[in-house]
């Protein structure tokens, strides 16, 4: 049998989860207070998509736009010095800047009120785990609040808004390239989170679960270009 054939994922990762964990502690104490200013952006995110103005979901749109410019940061800084394929994330992320920011601006984006009940649940659902939860996840599992992930900071939950976000504002021919960059995140995350034995891997799955769901509802409802 080939050598290769005995090696699992785990074998292949350069550091640990302590070291996984140690990656945020160290970014969110260079940046702070920013982690707390990244929080209430989240808020205010949902917030705007409370509106029924189509100019609030639009600003929505942009200041989640912007959000993933900080977490490309963070993978420049600390995340792909340790693990080499984030190096290429690190360049793609802000093209999903850029994406949402010219979808946001030339599409007419609904306010959330008028999406479909499973598109509703589905963004809802990922946009408060993203936003509110993701925060403390870290001390449900154990580990000290200065490793929390943040909406705009850390790259899951940023990945994980938005999804919520496209499932809520009508997005029609926009839908597939607005999804390629977080949907391929969260598998390359999730897939990384497993081979960590970390509980997270399962919550990025799911929620991949979520959104595929209401992908596949909007797809079976006639007439519908959700």
């Amino acid at each position: 049998m080939p050598e290769w054939l005995t090696y699992s994922l785990r074998d292949f990762l350069m550091f640990g989860p302590d070291v996984y964990w140690r990656l945020y502690e160290l970014h969110n104490l260079a940046i702070w207070p920013l982690p707390l200013f990244s929080l209430l952006a989240g808020i205010l995110v949902l917030l705007l998509l409370t509106s029924r103005h189509h100019s609030a979901t639009r600003l929505a749109c942009c200041v989640t736009a912007l959000s993933w410019l900080g977490a490309s940061c963070f993978l420049a800084i600390h995340y792909a010095p340790i693990n080499w394929p984030v190096g290429y994330a690190m360049w793609v992320f802000p093209a999903q800047t850029v994406l949402m920011i010219v979808a946001a601006v030339y599409h007419d984006a609904r306010p959330p009120s008028q999406a479909r009940r499973p598109s509703r649940i589905a963004g809802w659902s990922l946009l408060v785990l993203a936003v509110l939860l993701y925060p403390i996840l870290g001390s449900v599992f154990g580990r000290d609040l200065a490793q929390a992930q943040t909406f705009g900071i850390a790259p899951d939950p940023t990945a994980v808004a938005s999804l919520g976000l496209i499932e809520l504002v009508k997005a029609g021919r926009w839908i597939l390239p607005l999804s390629i960059i977080p949907v391929s995140w969260c598998l390359f995350s999730g897939v990384t989170l497993m081979t960590l034995n970390a509980p997270e891997g399962w919550l990025l799955f799911s929620a991949l679960g979520v959104w595929l769901a209401s992908r596949l509802a909007a797809f079976r409802e006639p007439g519908t270009n959700d």
